[in-house]
Parts: C-alpha cells; structure tokens; sequence
C-alpha cells in the first residue's frame, strides 16, 4: 500500500493477508511477501473477530526484514492447529527512508507518528473499513521491536485518545528512553543535556505513563496495559535487558501492580529475539481482557 507524507512524498506498508496453510508448509520464507497465494480463511475466533497485528520493526530494519518472523508465525499456528491464530493478518509499518520509502523524506520523531498513522488510514482504504467497523470486526494486536517499541507505543497512545481499543501489546527489546541509553553509554553526559540535543527524543516511560492514564478506568474492554508483555534477551548488547526491567516497573509507580508482564530470555541477544518461541507464544496467547 502506498501514500503520501505530510511533504508528498510517497510511502509504503504492507498488508498481510492469512497464508494458504499447506502451500506455505512447501514454500521458503524468502517468496512471502512476494507471494500471490494470500488468501483469507475461515475464522474460528469464539468471539467472531479476525486478529490484526500491527509491526513496528527496529531502527536497522524494513518490511522485508519480517519474513522469515511471519513465516515462522503461520507455521508454528499451523503444526500447533491453532485455528484462531492462522486467521490473523498483519500490517507492517515502514519507516521514513526505510525500504521503499522515499530516502529524501524528513526523519523526526514527528515523521515516525506520521507514518505509523497513515499506514493504518492505508490499511483501512484497502479494505474498504471504518474506524468503527474495524473496532467491531478485529482484534488489533501490535508487536514492536528495539526502536519500533517508541514507535508502537506512541501509534498506541494516538489510538488510546481516540477510545480505540488495542488487545494485545508485545515489546521485544525495548529502551526506557533515548536519553537513558545515551546516558547508559555515555555516563559521564546528564540525561538533562542529552535531552537538549537528541533528535529523537523517545521517552517509553513517559509514553507507557500517558497511555496508563488515558485508560486507567476503561472498562470492556480493560486497558491494553493489562495484556501486555516485555520480553527481552539477557544477551543483548544493544539494549541492556534492564531498560525492558525499569520500563515494565515503571507502571507500578502509578498504582498498578503486576500489570504488565515482564520475561527475559537467559540465551537471545537484540536481533535473534525476534524468533524465539517465547515470542509466538507470546503472540499467541489468548487475551485476559
């Protein structure tokens, strides 16, 4: 799906529909976003509603970084005969500059808000949905990994403050804030003066706390913070697996008590997170709310 930024320029995101199962058994994750075989199947879900995940990839990542994830995903939904899940279709947000985007398109913390918006305002052209239609129809899930947890938590608090109800939340490898992991790397720089010059002053404490006090009282569903979780590898060497810590804790100073659920993986680093099956798990694990 293509769109336009705030400067014309054209964007991208892809949407994902349900595999034909036993074709993709046969087929390598390198043909899957290639492949014309997509096709939607019967939806087992017991409340008739199909499953959408929405990904926000990692700073070094595009689109076609998800394959061999979401091939793995509709496997394992297929060898475990998870018929609810091998339903679910996915829409992947692609950077500014990223892929096939425009590499003159104007990267700040506004742009990434941006494109994550009208990638979803893509999604519902292509399928021809509402806002309405689409709360009464799908279980919108979103997954971010390393940087796509800023980005996810942010398209989420937009969501939030339009009362649209988010299901599930999957952070893998997330950052407390930008400042802290220059301040991590840089200790002898004050997070106040990393603050000043950062260019992309992500806050995912800051974030989580707005999003908590947007839906702290929402009832029916409860807040998407109640179906979440942080995963992180104790190995990765690009985020410290205690940013994922201090930002599943952070709730807690806000009243809320075990909310999010917080895991650590004693063998992943940054990247091969992504297939660990920790995380289908994670995916796949039926909502609380």
């Amino acid at each position: 799906m293509s769109f336009t930024n705030t400067n014309q320029q054209q964007q991208f995101a892809y949407y994902i529909k349900p595999k034909r199962i036993l074709s993709l058994l046969a087929s390598p994750p390198s043909s899957f976003l290639a492949s014309s075989s997509l096709s939607t199947t019967k939806n087992n879900n017991n409340n008739n509603k199909k499953t959408l995940w929405v990904l926000f990839g990692g700073n070094g990542s595009h689109c076609c970084y998800w394959e061999t994830f979401l091939h793995k995903f509709y496997v394992q939904c297929a060898l475990e005969n998870d018929q609810e899940e091998q339903t679910a279709e996915f829409l992947l947000v692609e950077y500014p500059a990223k892929g096939q985007t425009n590499p003159d398109s104007p990267r700040s913390i506004e742009s990434y808000d941006d494109q994550a918006k009208k990638a979803f305002t893509a999604f519902l052209n292509e399928k021809q949905l509402t806002m309405n239609t689409v709360i009464q129809g799908f279980n919108v899930c979103v997954l971010g990994h390393s940087l796509g947890c800023a980005v996810a938590l942010r398209w989420i608090r937009h969501m939030c403050e339009q009362t649209f109800p988010i299901s599930r939340i999957l952070l893998l490898a997330p950052f407390a804030s930008i400042a802290k992991m220059a301040e991590y790397y840089f200790y002898f720089i004050s997070e106040s003066y990393v603050n000043l010059v950062l260019h992309y002053p992500f806050d995912n404490l800051e974030t989580l706390k707005n999003i908590w006090q947007l839906t702290r009282y929402q009832q029916n569903p409860k807040s998407p913070l109640y179906n979440m979780t942080i995963i992180h590898g104790i190995c990765d060497g690009v985020i410290p697996w205690q940013m994922g810590s201090e930002l599943a804790r952070s709730i807690r100073d806000y009243q809320a008590y075990d909310v999010i659920d917080y895991q650590t993986l004693p063998t992943k680093g940054h990247n091969d997170i992504l297939l660990s099956n920790a995380i289908f798990s994670g995916m796949t694990r039926k909502n609380k709310m």
